[in-house]
């Protein structure tokens, strides 16, 4: 089995939520910070648009908030709302008041 199809198919396995991002950086960057398998890069004259199905929005805020280059939740709005409750989160731990 060829590794880019299984990547593929990792990559566009059905979710509970389907994640739509533009990333501010172009492809190659994208590419070198993710993993291929977290979804499908697209070129965009913006950027890079990353569409991603995951369970999890938690989880998925976590990742997004090491990447190195900003980006724009395009969908769903959820996702938003789980950043927002990440930025918080780190935050306080800035703030020397983290309780895990």
């Amino acid at each position: 089995m060829n590794s880019s199809y299984l990547t593929h198919a990792m990559a566009t396995l059905p979710r509970q939520h389907r994640i739509r991002l533009l990333l501010h950086t172009d492809l190659a960057t994208a590419r070198a910070a993710i993993l291929a398998s977290i979804g499908v890069f697209e070129p965009d004259p913006a950027g890079t648009l990353l569409h991603i199905q995951a369970d999890d929005l938690d989880w998925m805020a976590r990742e997004l908030a090491r990447l190195p280059f900003s980006f724009v939740v395009q969908e769903p709005p959820a996702l938003r709302e789980a950043l927002v409750r990440r930025a918080a989160a780190l935050l306080e731990c800035a703030s020397e008041v983290c309780g895990g």
